[in-house]
Parts: C-alpha cells; sequence; structure tokens
C-alpha cells in the first residue's frame, strides 16, 4: 500500500511538473508571439517612413529644379509671365516643409540623431534651402551650380542612407516572422500533445496567431512588391522628368547665345519651349495629383460647363502644334472639376499619341443620363494580362508604363480624378481600336448636335 501511494505520489508529481512546465512553455510561447508581433508593426511602421521619406525628397528635388529652371527662363524672357516663377517657388517651398516633416518621422523611427546618417539626411534639406534662397535672391548662376552639384550629391547620399535603413528593417522583420513561426509551431506540438484538456483553447490562440502571421507576410510582400515598384517609379521619375528639362534648358540656351536670328526661328523655339514645358507641367500635376490623394487633400471644385469646350481647351495646344486628332464632341453641360477634366483629356491623348497609332481621336456623347467621353487610337492595345491591373498603380507593361511620360503612375491618377467627381473610368479594345471611356455626370439633358471633324 505505501509501495503503491508513493509510485502514486511520484506519478502526480511528475504529472503536475510536467503539467506545469508544459504550461509555463506554452506562456513563454504567446508573449514571444505577442512580442513578435508587436515588433513587426513597430518595423512596418518604420518601413512607411522610410519610403515616405524617398518620395518626398524626389518631389523635392524635381520641384527645386523645376523653380530654378522657371526662374532662369523668365529672367532670360523679359516679356513671360512672371507668375509661373513665383508658382514653381511656391510649390518648391511646400515640397520642403513636407521633406522636413518626412525626416522627423523618419528619425524617430530609426533612432539617428546625432549621427553621420542625420547628417548626410540634413544635408540635402540645406542644399536645397540653399538654392531657393538664391533663387530669392535674384542669383540665378548660384542657384543652377548648387543643383547641378552638391544638391545632386546630397540627395544620392540620402538614398543610400535611407535605402539601407529601409533595407535591414525588411531584413529584420522577415527574421521575426521566422521567429514566430517557428515558436507556432512548438506551440501547436505541446498543445496537441501534451495539453489534451486545454487544446482546444490553445488551438483557438494559435490559429488566430497562425492568421495574423499569415497577414503579416502577406503584409511584408506586399510591401516588397510596393519596394520594387517605387524603386522603379524613382527611375522612371529621373528619367521623364530629365528630358523635357534637358530639351528646355537646350532650347533656352540657343535663345540665350543668340543663335535665333530671325523671328521664325526665335518663334519656333520658343513654342518648343512651351511644347516640353506643358509636357513637364502635366508630368509634375501627375506627381501632385497622386500626392494629393495619397493625403486625401486632393479638391474638386465642381461646376457645369460645357464638354465641347472643356476639350477643345485641352487639345489646343496640340492642335495648333500640328497634331492630327479627330474630335466629334456632342456638346452637353457637364457637372465636374473644368482642370481635372482637362487633365485627364490631355493625359490619354498623350498616352494615345505616344503608346498607340494614328488615327487618334475624341468622342462624346450622352448615354444613360451621364456624358461618355471615349479617347481612341488604332494601336495594339494592352496586353490581356495587364488589363485587370491597368487603372492601379505603378503597372507597367514590359519596361514602359502604360501613361508614357506619366512617370510610372499609369492609369491611376486618371480613374482617381473620374470617381473623385462620380464618374468612372475603363478600358475596352474593339472594331481594332484601343478606347479609354470617362464618364461624367451632367447637369441638365441637353444636348446639341456632333460638332464638324477637327483636325490639325
Amino acid at each position: 500500500m505505501i509501495s503503491n501511494s508513493a509510485t502514486r505520489l511520484k506519478a502526480a508529481i511528475l504529472a503536475g511538473g510536467l503539467a506545469v512546465a508544459v504550461i509555463l512553455m506554452a506562456v513563454s510561447a504567446i508573449f514571444a508571439n505577442a512580442y513578435g508581433a508587436k515588433r513587426a508593426s513597430q518595423d512596418a511602421v518604420a518601413l512607411h517612413q522610410a519610403e515616405t521619406l524617398l518620395a518626398a525628397s524626389a518631389i523635392l528635388r524635381t520641384q527645386v529644379g523645376q523653380s530654378a529652371l522657371i526662374s532662369t527662363y523668365v529672367a532670360a524672357q523679359p516679356t513671360s509671365d512672371a507668375s509661373a516663377a513665383g508658382v514653381a517657388r511656391a510649390e518648391a517651398g511646400a515640397a520642403l516643409d513636407q521633406f522636413d516633416e518626412a525626416v522627423l518621422r523618419f528619425e524617430d523611427s530609426y533612432e539617428v540623431a546625432g549621427t553621420s546618417e542625420q547628417a548626410q539626411i540634413a544635408a540635402f534639406g540645406t542644399s536645397a534651402g540653399e538654392v531657393l534662397a538664391n533663387i530669392d535672391a535674384g542669383d540665378l548662376d548660384a542657384a543652377n551650380g548648387l543643383l547641378n552639384a552638391a544638391l545632386n550629391v546630397d540627395y544620392a547620399d540620402l538614398v543610400g542612407v535611407v535605402v539601407s535603413a529601409r533595407d535591414g528593417t525588411v531584413n529584420d522583420l522577415a527574421t521575426a516572422q521566422t521567429v514566430v513561426g517557428r515558436v507556432s509551431e512548438i506551440s501547436r506540438f505541446l498543445v496537441a500533445f501534451l495539453i489534451p484538456s486545454a487544446a482546444i483553447l490553445l488551438y483557438r490562440a494559435a490559429a488566430r496567431r497562425q492568421n495574423k502571421q499569415k497577414e503579416l507576410e502577406a503584409r511584408l510582400e506586399a510591401q516588397r512588391e510596393l519596394n520594387k515598384a517605387k524603386d522603379e517609379f524613382v527611375a522612371s521619375v529621373s528619367h521623364e522628368l530629365r528630358t523635357p528639362l534637358t530639351s528646355i534648358y537646350g532650347f533656352a540656351q540657343l535663345l540665350g547665345d543668340g543663335a535665333a536670328t530671325d523671328p521664325a526661328t526665335t518663334r519656333e523655339l520658343v513654342g518648343l519651349i512651351r511644347g516640353e514645358a506643358d509636357e513637364l507641367s502635366r508630368m509634375v500635376e501627375d506627381l501632385l495629383t497622386a500626392a494629393r490623394a495619397d493625403a486625401g487633400a486632393l479638391a474638386y471644385h465642381l461646376e457645369a460647363f460645357s464638354a465641347r469646350t472643356g476639350v477643345e481647351r485641352a487639345l489646343a495646344p496640340l492642335i495648333k502644334g500640328g497634331e492630327d486628332i479627330r474630335v466629334d464632341v456632342v456638346d452637353a453641360q457637364v457637372y465636374a472639376d473644368d482642370f481635372r477634366f482637362r487633365q485627364i483629356v490631355r493625359n490619354l491623348v498623350s498616352n494615345a499619341r505616344r503608346y498607340g497609332a494614328a488615327p487618334i481621336g475624341v468622342r462624346g456623347l450622352v448615354v444613360n443620363g451621364a456624358y461618355q467621353l471615349t479617347v481612341y487610337d488604332h494601336g495594339q492595345g494592352v496586353a490581356p494580362h495587364v488589363e485587370e491591373r491597368m487603372f492601379q498603380r505603378f503597372v507597367h507593361q514590359g519596361h514602359q508604363p502604360l501613361l508614357v511620360g506619366s512617370v510610372g503612375l499609369g492609369l491611376s491618377i486618371v480613374r482617381i480624378l473620374a470617381e473623385g467627381m462620380s464618374g468612372s473610368a475603363a478600358y475596352e479594345r474593339a472594331n481594332g481600336e484601343t478606347r479609354f471611356i470617362i464618364t461624367f455626370p451632367i447637369s441638365d439633358s441637353r444636348a446639341e448636335a456632333p460638332p464638324e471633324l477637327l483636325a490639325g
């Protein structure tokens, strides 16, 4: 009896000790998972701040360059409209403020205060401020000198620092997820074999952790894809903006050196500068539109206006420049933002000119109580595997953006603007035509007969 009691006591002590050990291990596993999830959340926030700083620095560099370029042009052409230089300077100042805010958030996440990395980041903001200060002082030679030397070097240093920090965070996040996954597997083993009485409760907890783990993995994969797309986007920004800037600088240099000796040549060079400036303005407006949409600050000034007039104003520079664009627009009073309406038309027609094939045209008519605007061309269209994603950001076909010259933002801006004005955006391929169909609300149902065909 004594022997059996002792045996049972030893067994009970062993079982109790094992149960306590298992419970402690399970609790430790739960806390480890909780810590891993918290760390992953912190890393995700830091990753977002790094991407925000990269975007803010790219926009600041572009805005400062545009301000210097426009100010140089206005100074060389006393009869030109000086207000453009003021607008460009104001936008550059706003971009500098946004950059400073992004730097503060980045420093909070990565704790770089007092380090050489902080100095490298601050140097870019200082260089940008010095360029703007020289523009304000009228010393455009000094501004352009800083722009082409110190600012570009400081920008490259900043990108190196931020990309290095971002990639380190991505690696830390992946490591943390691996550890959390292993701990989760141990927890499931303990629940399944050593604590049958608590199996249901612990299994539910493990299932919840597993779902959260999958969500984190999906977020990480999405962030990796976004990082890749944004890297391509930054490269596209540099290339697309450099092309019109180089042309404008070259034409302006010819005018400044007196190469144009007759009025006809001068008018031609000025026309080329205006055309490249319009293209540059369109690309910068796309960037600003995307940034404002992300910040929830994209405003619309809705009013009733003539659809035909809106289309004609959007296409006037192209038609005057000799472009053959067919316009068959039934007039009606649309209720939209006139500027955003014209931005949509310009973007889609520019895409058709560069990526499609002639003949290119714009149709407009009232359909089911809404105004339907179609921009078409006779190119090959978009590959079938791209169609379902073509209105998302950073979607490319091969190495080319769907909207050539749109710095890689694709057709997302067109859809954002259309839906922001209670309309819609769609794509179709029919009868040998590539068609982008945009709908707008109308303020009344009165429509006029189609106008005559317009061609450049």
